[in-house]
């Protein structure tokens, strides 16, 4: 979660090809579903909102704790 919320600073938000091109094997391993999953969460906690439904975009609006 925090590789997709330190991408989602990005003017144009984070995508699952952002995350996985920018990201270590495991990241890469996790797969769009659980990308999904992770930004679902993010914006639950209210560190975030979804940009854009398709392709899903998260944007960051605070840092985490």
């Amino acid at each position: 979660m925090r590789h997709v919320h330190e991408h989602g600073f990005q003017a144009d938000g984070c995508t699952w090809q952002l995350a996985k091109q920018q990201g270590n094997r495991a990241i890469r391993g996790m797969g769009s579903k659980k990308f999904a999953k992770a930004v679902q969460e993010l914006v639950s906690l209210g560190y975030g909102v979804v940009k854009i439904e398709k392709p899903l975009t998260y944007r960051s609006l605070k840092e985490m704790a």
